[in-house]
């Protein structure tokens, strides 16, 4: 597709005679994004820019749970990739024993207890003289985290983006309300200096995309739930995942900025309903903008 758009809130310019943020009607599909990058105004006047929120992002959200060390876990990655790309559909057999050990250049045993570990995500079941199957897309466990990275870093469909995007829509202005009813000062601080981050670097997409993320990851820490905080840490595995359909134009990104601030000062001053509904808008945005660059929205 072309001219993708930041999935964290980012736009990138509309063409002639078309407006992003339409109403957009799901389509099946693949979204082609570009080479994978290496390794997912408020009246306050914030903190001094740095690049130490920017920094923290890569850090925050690992890639991977399972580790890639040895010859089990690079086939745990190998395979879940390719399971989790399409290459191996569901209800489809994998190649034997024999053809994988020959394949991937590794022995039995270490094959054998990779299919476990991918049997104990959900992606694939063994049965005698059946052999090892994928197994049905619901089965998968689809929050674990390898399977996250696995399913938005491999030619993510348009029905993925659509649901990592939906989960947005439903979960982050209630973060948002949260933070902006119980934040203490060392939570808005952080959101404040990631939004400085996203000012300072508005030149430098890569920056610029580490430190959005940085301040989605601050909203969720100010909001103080337990739960919410760890399941924005699974959404951000796919954010980060799917960087390459991130915008590249820098031109655009002071609009981003300025959705972000008016969640910031509403957050800064205690307005949960204002920080519930700015925050709605630009995740809402975000979702119609990547429907509308897709594709997939009505003209």
């Amino acid at each position: 597709m072309s001219n993708p758009v930041s999935t964290t809130g980012s736009v990138t310019p509309q063409p002639p005679g078309r407006t992003p943020h339409g109403a957009g009607r799901r389509a099946s599909g693949t979204a082609q994004p570009q080479a994978p990058l290496p390794g997912p105004s408020g009246e306050d006047t914030p903190p001094e820019a740095s690049e130490a929120p920017a920094r923290e992002a890569g850090k925050q959200v690992p890639s991977r749970a399972y580790p890639l060390r040895g010859q089990h876990g690079r086939v745990v990655h190998a395979l879940g990739t390719r399971i989790a790309g399409g290459d191996l559909a569901p209800g489809e057999p994998l190649p034997t024993e024999e053809q994988l050990v020959g394949e991937l250049g590794v022995g039995r045993s270490a094959l054998r207890e990779a299919m476990k570990v991918l049997g104990g995500k959900g992606l694939v079941e063994s049965r005698t003289r059946a052999g090892t199957r994928v197994r049905p897309r619901e089965a998968w466990h689809l929050m674990d985290p390898d399977v996250l990275g696995w399913r938005y870093r491999t030619a993510p469909t348009l029905a993925d983006l659509e649901d990592l995007a939906g989960l947005r829509v439903a979960v982050e202005p209630g973060a948002a309300r949260l933070a902006a009813e119980q934040a203490a000062a060392d939570g808005v601080r952080r959101i404040e200096q990631a939004l400085a981050a996203m000012r300072a670097n508005l030149a430098d997409p890569e920056s610029f995309v580490r430190a959005d993320l940085a301040f989605h990851a601050a909203v969720f820490e100010a909001s103080g739930n337990a739960l919410l905080i760890h399941l924005h840490k699974m959404i951000a595995i796919a954010l980060a995942a799917v960087r390459p359909v991130h915008t590249r134009d820098p031109a655009r990104y002071a609009a981003s900025v300025g959705q972000h601030e008016r969640v910031t000062t509403a957050i800064r001053r205690h307005h949960a309903r204002q920080a519930e509904e700015s925050m709605r808008q630009l995740v809402e945005g975000a979702r119609d903008d990547l429907r509308f660059y897709a594709g997939t929205a009505e003209t």
